[in-house]
């Protein structure tokens, strides 16, 4: 079980923002019904929904080094509207035993470059995924993302996956 909950509603999703100048510790927690979601605006994609950026399960917000040493163990996020685990520019975080269940877009997750070409991507270093599972990871419309993946990895520097498993990763198929 976890001992502590924090949650939205289905209609009304919610999201955590962390920028401080402390690492931080995070353990057993269920988060739930987390990142809100908007109508697009394309006439095309009419009925689908988007993302509102920067609004996440559980995000972790230009932090720096600030973050270095930040423990993140036994959360599960689920039936969230957008990515379950972000490290934005957020250095030296430790995910273990996280779970992102029922989720939108990439489980866990940070900004890539707006132009893979031209600018590097924003510095996330030293982050660890450790156990952690990422599962029923959907896109809207679901044929949407052909690149969607459980755990979006940046090339950074001493970044970690180990052990850590996706399955149900829902999108399209890139020929």
């Amino acid at each position: 079980t976890r001992n502590v909950r924090i949650e939205g509603t289905a209609t009304g999703r919610s999201h955590i923002w962390i920028r401080s100048s402390r690492r931080q510790d995070i353990r057993n927690v269920s988060i739930r019904y987390m990142g809100p979601r908007r109508p697009r605006s394309d006439p095309n994609l009419a009925g689908s929904t988007e993302p509102v950026t920067g609004r996440y399960g559980l995000h972790f917000h230009e932090m720096e080094r600030a973050s270095q040493g930040t423990v993140v163990k036994g959360v599960v996020v689920r039936d969230s509207g957008s990515h379950a685990f972000v490290a934005h520019q957020s250095h030296g975080i430790a995910f273990r035993g996280c779970v992102a269940h029922n989720t939108f877009d990439d489980a866990y997750w940070w900004d890539p470059s707006p132009d893979p070409g031209s600018a590097p991507e924003p510095p996330t270093d030293h982050v660890l995924y450790d156990g952690c599972v990422a599962s029923m990871v959907r896109s809207d419309p679901p044929w949407w993302d052909a690149r969607m993946a459980g755990f979006l990895l940046g090339a950074r520097n001493g970044n970690v996956i180990r052990g850590c498993v996706a399955v149900g990763v829902q999108g399209n198929v890139e020929d």
